[in-house]
């Protein structure tokens, strides 16, 4: 009886030596995706509209104006259209491509156009992208339908770096423009999925660059 309880006590160490070590390697991944994705975009984004560099084009990356957690008004949402009308005054584009989802009974590239009419955008500059169920999709749209081979990103500082690692193995010369971040409580839950997307996007465009080589 003894010999078994002293097995099952081995056996139990055992196993919370593997589970931490394999939490150690998860939580090292995950600090390194981020590491790889934010020392790319290393002086590439601006918070500043004067010092924000002149591009022929914009892509707004496209989010849903209504809190998906609290139904509340999403002032992710509202701050991109705030930093969108910024650089457009300032001249710093001069045509916008709007990238988002659109499902039936929802269109968010239409609803972020009707409201940066309201907020003076020209109707006249502004090209949707309906196609854009995710920011490498919206990448690809901009490079292989849209033809853009430069960009001006526009979306929170995060995305902006996350979109620029993107854009760099897609071939697209980026930087980005950072519109104000969100500090609230279900801000901070989008953060943190955040964390997980760059592991994603690191190798998802890792795997793609090497099935290309092997091809």
């Amino acid at each position: 009886m003894e010999s078994s309880t002293k097995k099952h006590a081995t056996l139990r160490r055992k196993l919370c030596i593997i589970l931490v070590i394999a939490l150690a390697c998860v939580v090292l991944l995950i600090a390194a995706c981020n590491v790889i994705v934010i020392s790319n975009a290393n002086h590439r984004t601006y918070d500043s509209a004067d010092a924000a560099p002149t591009y022929p084009t914009a892509l707004l990356l496209g989010t849903g104006p209504n809190n998906r957690f609290s139904n509340g008004v999403n002032m992710f949402y509202v701050n991109r259209l705030r930093a969108t009308v910024e650089l457009f005054r300032k001249g710093k584009f001069q045509r916008l491509i709007i990238s988002g989802t659109k499902r039936p009974g929802y269109d968010e590239p239409l609803i972020i156009k009707t409201d940066l009419v309201r907020m003076g955008l020209p109707d006249s500059v502004m090209v949707l992208d309906r196609r854009g169920s995710n920011t490498l999709c919206s990448m690809q749209n901009a490079r292989d339908v849209y033809h853009q081979s430069s960009l001006i990103i526009i979306s929170q500082k995060w995305h902006c770096q996350r979109a620029l690692y993107m854009a760099d193995h897609l071939g697209i010369r980026a930087v980005g423009f950072n519109a104000a971040d969100v500090q609230t409580y279900t801000a901070h839950l989008t953060h943190l999925r955040e964390l997980l997307a760059r592991v994603k996007a690191v190798f998802v465009l890792c795997f793609n660059s090497t099935k290309k080589q092997t091809n």
